[in-house]
């Protein structure tokens, strides 16, 4: 596996933790699980993410928005690690 830095809003940081509490994980399995569950999303329903260096916080949390009111992955619905992404 390959360890990454990332920089979260607070906002999306204390709501992960909060989900990773609440499924009894650590905290960077909750992260890496809920991106493995997302990437597979938008993969099989052909979303993807346009890079836009200009992208503005307020565009940002609105594309989040659409994300996941679109039927992606809720990350809190899932235990664990899901079968078949061991790195």
């Amino acid at each position: 596996m390959t360890q990454v830095k990332v920089e979260l809003l607070d906002a999306v940081l204390r709501q992960a933790e909060e989900l990773a509490r609440a499924e009894n994980v650590p905290l960077e399995q909750f992260l890496g699980t809920a991106l493995s569950h997302a990437i597979g999303h938008w993969h099989r329903e052909g979303v993807r993410p346009a890079p836009r260096p200009e992208m503005t916080r307020k565009a940002f949390l609105s594309a989040l928005d659409r994300a996941l009111s679109s039927g992606g992955p809720r990350a809190y619905q899932f235990r664990g690690v899901p079968e078949g992404s061991e790195g």
